[in-house]
């Protein structure tokens, strides 16, 4: 750093004027001294400058024509060189080092069979004797490297990739350098990071480039529009890049350094609060090493793992990619270094890890390159807990300059990456490359989470399993001014979309998307109903066999979320009743949503609620919400219905949770009323009467009318209705009188017990427009009963 102030402050004293009026043949003169002791230092951006200005005053001239050549080698814009060099060769410009460059400049232009020629031609210069110099060895080293580059190069253009790769135009790039891509998964919003002065920072550093800054631009219409400069609190007058974003797009990533030549500056995260960034917070001391230099950062679909690169003492080689997991305490643990197959001895930089968690692109010089770093893929292999050898993705993404900071789409249709090519308008741009025929792995689901009555947007937690491994995909966050999120699934997985938000009963969702779909993107939005007596929520998560009652395993993740939510909240009372399609008798329906109901109480008793919480409600096919005409009716009626049914504020009403409690059986489950029947929940229990008595209960009917007792009992807040009936046999026949002995009977039973009066209720009688029937033989037990219905 000091060789090069003092280099600058001599050659701005040199080409001063003192106030003195300079001549052109002066100026020409400073300019080229000034571009040869540059180039000699190795400053090859001031020799590139210098030298310029030398050409524009005096072109053509072999010595100039060198320099620039030779120093746009190791600028940002490498394909310049080649003219330059071919044009000093002509000139039989007198260095013994002109093919070695020349060789160079072929292979930054993928001309792979001249660059070996040249470097060939190199060689022949060298001394490769034991009597060698440093410089010839390391020549000769670095030679041998390239040659080989050059025979991967031509391999993997004969074996080129079917992909179109666009330059995403004028809007985003411009004169200056951009770079570093970050695209939400919806490809709606990209950040990136550009070296273009801003009306809020328009100071250069010491390479005479504008700091870093951070952009965002929207897509729209087809193409991404004109870039918006983030601004504070992300950006600052130091350089500010963006290195990665959340999949859901709600936390930034940013390295932050004061200058470009210092590499020891650190990474912060801020996340997004509605439409303004909240203050960055630098993370925390096992990312950001006191010894090494952390220059790029991303997470894991499910936010708790963070993979970073650093050069920190310990290392493999120059930059390795590590990985940190967040701690319970939610701070990130001790740094693992990902070892092989990924780093190499080089460097390893610009991890990416795609929405799939499987998926890992990363940059490396270390690897079997073209040319400089080359962009490279490896994949997860769960069965052996490893990471498949990493696959260059081949020409044309990769080129013989540095190609990085690839991110690959949520719908596997396209990457983004930065690059230098014949069509940039500046130093690097921001390429696009595009498969053809795509077969997505992924679709992105988008919408907005959104309050059921006003219509208006929540900021919600989103949870996504795959319910077949249990394992948690992804945590992410809805926006908190418009409500909007944004997930990446995996096609062919049964996944469970949990949906929380404070105040807010949860909403559930089973996504399960075909791969024979041509879909690259589902919208769906999702309504959330507040905290309050009568919320009810589908529980799409649950599942039994085909007309069965137990439970698949696919269940639990859904019905562990419910006991937690019961645990979090003792003081409520939820009803959890079971529903069918119309396939089937009514009675077979009943009892089988009455019988998954009762599994899925069960299931929560044994794991600690307390039953006094929970209702079980069998309706069968009585509550259709769609039209069973149709298989797609069919499986929406076909459900599991979550209702909070009661808030109390002082909970110890009913007990807490967390004993041991017996499990309920088919008794214990209610009835959903059925047509003709009010409103209210239909006790499983039945009182039977011989032919022409009201009087005479059985033991039978004793036990039943017990049971009834000790559900009242149990909840004060509930009333009994009797529903009386009498046969249509005989004397039997619209016999009102009997009717209301049966319903007399049953009273005096249940108040002697203990039950006040006020609490039980009677159905009025309607006379039955069924045609009398004479023959007793054809009376039916079933319609000489008492029914019992709850009501609130």
């Amino acid at each position: 750093m000091k060789k090069i102030i003092l280099l600058i402050l001599g050659l701005s004293y040199f080409l001063s004027t003192n106030g003195q009026k300079i001549t052109t043949d002066q100026l020409l003169k400073r300019y080229k001294y000034s571009a040869s002791e540059a180039f000699k230092t190795h400053n090859y951006g001031l020799a590139l400058d210098y030298g310029l200005k030398a050409d524009s005053l005096q072109p053509k001239q072999a010595d100039m024509i060198f320099i620039i050549g030779s120093s746009y080698l190791y600028s940002h814009t490498k394909i310049k060189a080649l003219p330059h060099l071919l044009f000093a060769k002509s000139k039989n410009y007198n260095s013994k080092e002109i093919d070695f460059y020349l060789a160079q400049g072929y292979h930054y232009n993928n001309q792979f069979d001249s660059a070996t020629k040249y470097f060939k031609e190199q060689l022949r210069k060298l001394d490769t004797t034991s009597n060698a110099s440093f410089a010839d060895i390391e020549m000769y080293n670095e030679i041998q490297q390239k040659i080989s580059q050059c025979a991967f190069g031509k391999q993997m253009v004969h074996d080129s990739l079917h992909v179109d790769i666009q330059n995403i135009g004028t809007k985003v790039n411009t004169k200056f350098a951009e770079y570093m891509p970050v695209v939400t998964a919806d490809e709606k919003l990209m950040y990136f990071t550009s070296r273009r002065a801003t009306a809020n920072n328009k100071r250069l550093d010491i390479d005479t480039k504008p700091f870093e800054n951070i952009f965002s631009s929207v897509y729209e219409n087809g193409e991404w529009q004109t870039p918006v400069e983030l601004g504070a609190p992300i950006n600052s007058s130091d350089h500010d890049a963006c290195i990665g974003i959340s999949p859901d797009g709600q936390k930034i990533f940013v390295y932050k350094s004061k200058s470009a030549r210092v590499t020891m500056g650190n990474i912060i995260t801020s996340t997004l609060d509605g439409t303004q960034w909240k203050k960055p917070k630098k993370l925390g001391s096992n990312i950001n090493s006191v010894s090494g230099w952390e220059s790029s950062a991303c997470l894991s679909p499910d936010g708790k793992r963070l993979f970073f690169s650093s050069d920190r003492d310990g290392g493999i080689g120059g930059h390795d990619i590590y990985y940190c997991d967040l701690t319970t305490e939610g701070e990130w643990g001790t740094p693992v270094n990902m070892g092989e197959p990924i780093n190499t001895k080089d460097n390893e930089d610009a991890p990416f890890m795609h929405f799939d968690g499987r998926a890992l692109f990363f940059s490396s010089d270390g690897h079997k390159t073209i040319g400089g770093y080359d962009i490279f893929t490896s994949t997860y292999m769960e069965d052996s807990a490893k990471w498949s050898r990493p696959m260059n993705l081949g020409y044309p993404v990769n080129t013989a300059d540095d190609d990085v900071y690839f991110v690959y789409s949520a719908d596997g249709s396209k990457g983004y990456f930065s690059s230098h090519r014949k069509d940039s308008h500046g130093e690097k741009d921001i390429y696009v490359v595009k498969r053809p025929n795509t077969d997505p792995n992924m679709i992105v689901m988008a919408g907005h989470i959104l309050d059921a009555d006003t219509k208006k947007p929540i900021y919600a937690t989103i949870t996504i399993t795959d319910l077949n491994t249990k394992k948690v995909i992804g945590v992410f966050n809805s926006n908190k001014i418009s409500g909007k999120y944004v997930l990446a699934l995996n096609f062919s997985v049964n996944h469970s979309v949990e949906i929380e938000a404070d105040g807010y009963v949860f909403n559930s969702e089973n996504v399960h998307v075909s791969r024979n779909i041509f879909k690259l993107q589902h919208n769906q939005d999702f309504f959330l109903s507040k905290v309050k007596a009568g919320a009810k929520v589908t529980l799409n998560n649950i599942f039994f066999d085909f007309n069965k009652a137990e439970l698949l395993p696919q269940s639990t993740t859904e019905l562990d979320n419910i006991y937690e939510m019961l645990i979090a909240n003792p003081n409520w009372t939820v009803e959890i009743s079971g529903h069918t399609d119309s396939v089937g008798t009514n009675d077979y329906n009943l009892k089988l949503s009455k019988s998954r109901a009762l599994t899925v109480v069960n299931y929560l008793i044994e794991k600690g609620i307390n039953p006094k919480h929970l209702i079980a409600i069998g309706s069968g096919e009585n509550k259709p919400v769609s039209d069973n005409g149709t298989e797609d009716g069919r499986k929406l009626n076909r459900r599991t219905d979550f209702t909070i049914k009661d808030i109390v504020v002082d909970h110890t009403i009913h007990g807490g949770h967390g004993g041991k409690y017996e499990k309920l059986n088919l008794d214990n489950v209610l009835e959903k009323s059925s047509t003709g029947i009010p409103t209210g929940y239909k006790l499983i229990m039945k009182v039977h009467f011989i032919m022409n008595d009201g009087d005479i209960l059985t033991e039978y009917s004793h036990q039943q009318l017990n049971k009834v007792y000790d559900i009242l009992k149990s909840d004060p807040k509930y009333k009994i209705k009797l529903i009386p009936s009498v046969d249509i046999v005989g004397n039997e026949y619209n016999n009102k009188g009997l009717y209301d002995q049966r319903a007399k009977t049953v009273s005096t039973y249940l108040m002697e017990k203990g039950l006040t009066r006020d609490r039980i209720l009677v159905e009025e009688f309607v006379p039955n427009t069924a045609e009398k029937i004479t023959d007793v033989a054809k009376a039916d037990i079933k319609k000489r009963r008492v029914e019992f219905l709850l009501a609130e």
